[in-house]
């Protein structure tokens, strides 16, 4: 999610590359578009960033938090109960300017 000055949030997606595949513009757009269909228009991601992993508890729950300080720039917080930490830095390298 971005602080968007006139919107107040602007949302964006991570995504888990499980093939490897070069970036596709058309494949974004079907994910954005599906995203619109099932969820709904105002949750439409403006970008959509895949990585190789995501930031998990030892339950496997994905640590939303982590991944929004990561991919902002800001302090992640108490990254203790993280078992991959390792998955941290790769999600900061995503933001685009």
């Amino acid at each position: 999610m971005w602080v968007n000055r006139i919107a107040g949030v602007d949302h964006c997606r991570m995504a888990i590359d499980m093939n490897d595949a070069p970036p596709d513009t058309t494949f974004d757009e079907q994910l954005k578009n599906r995203v619109g269909e099932v969820v709904s228009k105002p949750f439409l991601p403006r970008e959509i960033h895949f990585v190789d992993a995501l930031p998990e508890t030892r339950s496997m729950k994905t640590m939303r938090r982590i991944v929004r300080a990561a991919f902002l720039g800001e302090h992640p917080g108490d990254p203790s109960s993280i078992s991959n930490p390792e998955t941290i830095q790769p999600n900061a390298g995503t933001e685009k300017g």
